[in-house]
């Protein structure tokens, strides 16, 4: 019962982040926000499984995408479209259902076996000192594997695609080698968390990442207010880039770690754990807690589902204040 209780749960915040990523889509052209609904919805079905059966629908899913990219380098070299399924009409249904597939950032195939891997790493949780150093050297050493594989085989407009490291490519190696740098970041950010634990700027990263959600949604219309509404900042380059991020995340992780304090959970994940099915969202923990940091991870805005001791974890909603939370990292998220 209570598996079937948090299946629906998880149900339920998928749909709405999914249907919410779609409309957001229209203010955020790229908006990752879709793609993690769809991994949400995928985890409901997946969560259950054994860890063979979560490897194996990884592989399945790294595999079919990169023979679908084999399939259009064929069809066009063969003189045939295949617009309508890689180039679908912006903003419509289909487009949607295309671009949560095969297209777009964040493509459950193959980023579905990204999220297989988030799960078999959550239910190793806590993890030892010795397995966090050969995750991080192993995993270090598949990256730079992948790479050398590219530079080495690369040699046709084929291989190219088939070989490719770019995100883009949906190849099989450009996969492994997310795994490996996925796998070795979640050590070694995971160890300096741990490390630090008691620092105020983990605190203050560990607040800002129970507010990914409402910290996300934010830059977005942040940053269409300041560079498109209002003009006050030009994109000349990587330099202003550079410092229009760093003062936003400098600005939202103060000001997380102050409403978490005074508050509690962020406003929009308020909403997201009403409808999930809590009537009753955890309210602020007062000025003298102090979450505790065990797994940082770099994947934003909210992973994606975790598996601990047999209990489906939703990041977004259960993450709160003062609560210790682990979360494996799904796989790099490339910036916007």
């Amino acid at each position: 019962v209570a598996r079937s209780d948090d299946r629906w749960k998880l149900v339920r915040r998928a749909l709405l982040l999914y249907a919410f990523g779609y409309m957001f889509n229209w203010i955020w052209d790229g908006t990752i926000l879709f793609f993690y609904g769809a991994f949400f919805l995928a985890g409901a079905l997946l969560f259950t499984l054994r860890k063979r059966w979560l490897v194996l629908i990884g592989l399945v899913a790294a595999v079919a995408a990169t023979l679908l990219q084999w399939w259009k380098f064929a069809r066009e070299g063969g003189g045939h479209s295949t617009a309508w399924l890689f180039q679908p009409t912006p903003h419509s249904p289909r487009g949607l259902i295309f671009d949560t597939f095969v297209n777009g950032t964040h493509p459950l195939l193959p980023w579905l076996a990204f999220l297989c891997l988030g799960m078999v790493l959550g239910r190793m949780l806590p993890l030892a000192v010795e397995t966090r150093l050969l995750l991080a050297f192993f995993g270090t050493m598949l990256a730079i594997f992948s790479h050398l594989i590219h530079g080495a085989a690369a040699t046709t407009p084929l291989r190219a695609i088939m070989l490719s490291t770019g995100p883009y490519s949906r190849s099989l190696v450009y996969t492994l080698g997310t795994v490996g740098s996925s796998v070795a970041a979640f050590a070694i950010v995971g160890s300096l968390a741990e490390a630090t634990r008691n620092f105020r700027i983990t605190r203050g990263l560990a607040a800002a990442g129970r507010t990914t959600l409402t910290i996300y949604v934010l830059h977005a219309l942040v940053y269409n207010l300041l560079v498109h509404d209002l003009g006050w900042v030009r994109p000349t380059g990587l330099d202003t880039a550079w410092v229009m991020t760093g003062i936003f995340w400098v600005v939202a992780i103060v000001a997380a770690a102050a409403w978490q304090q005074l508050v509690g959970m962020g406003p929009l994940e308020r909403i997201y754990r009403r409808f999930g099915g809590d009537p009753h969202p955890a309210a602020g923990s007062g000025p003298t807690s102090r979450p505790t940091a065990t797994t940082a991870s770099p994947v934003t805005p909210s992973n994606t589902t975790d598996v601990h001791a047999g209990r489906l974890v939703d990041p977004v909603a259960d993450a709160t204040p003062g609560r210790q939370t682990e979360t494996p990292i799904s796989a790099n998220v490339p910036s916007h």
